[in-house]
């Protein structure tokens, strides 16, 4: 029984091998020119149907995939170039804001104006400025601490009563 098996299965595959082998001549090459191996498979041609609308759908998806990248790209650098135009004004405004132009304008300081009116002006302005620089300071901070822990009633140092006692009866004597 094994034996017949066993000459059934060599016989299928001869019959597979002479049927991979029927469109080769002789040297290995097929009818149409080219060389076709024997441990190669051949695919079965596929409609030129099937085949154009699967390149066609191959195309649409790279070109919105391109599209969608494109797209994400463009607002990257739209959201950079504001980023930097807003930064930009803010560092042109303050540049303004430090010219001596500016502040001889805040101070009140006009063209007509002799040079000790002008210094006086512009001498009153730093004083506010600087008055309005101080006052935003925490005035109230140690107050608030003194609300909420209470006055502080410990002895910086140790006193020694006996020593001091010993000393005013000496001064008396």
């Amino acid at each position: 029984m094994g034996i017949i098996v066993f000459i059934i299965i060599v016989v299928l595959i001869i019959l597979s091998a002479a049927r991979k082998g029927a469109g080769q001549t002789d040297n290995g090459h097929s009818a149409g020119g080219t060389r076709v191996s024997g441990a190669q498979t051949k695919k079965k041609p596929e409609a030129a149907g099937t085949q154009n609308a699967k390149a066609a759908r191959r195309q649409k998806a790279e070109t919105a995939r391109r599209q969608k990248a494109e797209t994400a790209r463009k607002q990257k650098a739209e959201t950079a170039r504001k980023h930097m135009t807003e930064k930009w004004l803010e560092e042109e405004s303050l540049r303004k804001e430090g010219r001596p132009e500016h502040v001889w304008k805040a101070a009140g300081v006009e063209e007509g104006d002799g040079m000790i009116l002008a210094s006086a002006k512009l001498t009153s302005y730093a004083a506010e400025k600087d008055n309005e620089e101080n006052s935003q300071e925490d005035l109230l901070g140690p107050v608030y601490d003194l609300m909420v822990k209470g006055p502080d009633t410990s002895i910086a140092f140790e006193r020694d009563f006996l020593a001091e006692g010993m000393d005013m009866l000496n001064k008396y004597n």
